[in-house]
C-alpha cells in the first residue's frame, strides 16, 4: 500500500480515502503526505470529530498538506449508515479514473 501511495504521489495523483480504522487507508494517507502527494480524507461524520480517535495526528497533517472533506454538518457522529453515504461520495470522486481507490471486502468500505 506504501508504494502504491508513494507511487500516486510521485505521478501527481492524489489518494482519496476515508481515514478509516482498518488502517490501510491511514498507510496510504501517511505515506502519500511522506512523499509530498496531495490526500483527500472524506470523512462519514462531521469535521469536528476525528474518528477513529487514534488518525487525529493524521487528520491534522491532512487538514495542512490536503484536504478533509464531509457531507456531513458538524455534530455528526460516526454511524455507520454515514460511512455507507461516505463511500459514495468516495466513489464519486474517483468517477473520472484519475484517481485510485483502495479495494477492499465486500463487506467492508467503499
Amino acid at each position: 500500500m506504501s508504494e502504491a501511495a508513494r507511487f500516486l504521489a510521485i505521478k501527481g495523483i492524489p489518494v482519496i480515502g476515508g481515514l478509516s480504522k482498518g488502517g490501510v487507508e491511514g498507510y496510504a494517507h501517511t505515506a502519500c503526505l511522506k512523499s509530498g502527494g496531495y490526500t483527500l480524507a472524506i470523512l462519514g461524520h462531521g469535521l469536528d470529530t476525528c474518528y477513529p480517535k487514534e488518525h487525529r495526528g493524521l487528520m491534522d497533517a491532512i487538514e495542512t498538506k490536503g484536504a478533509v472533506i464531509s457531507q456531513f454538518p458538524p455534530g455528526t457522529a460516526p454511524h455507520p449508515a454515514n460511512f455507507l453515504k461516505r463511500n459514495h461520495l468516495m466513489v464519486v470522486w474517483t468517477q473520472k479514473k484519475r484517481y485510485w481507490l483502495k479495494p477492499v471486502k465486500k463487506k467492508r468500505g467503499t
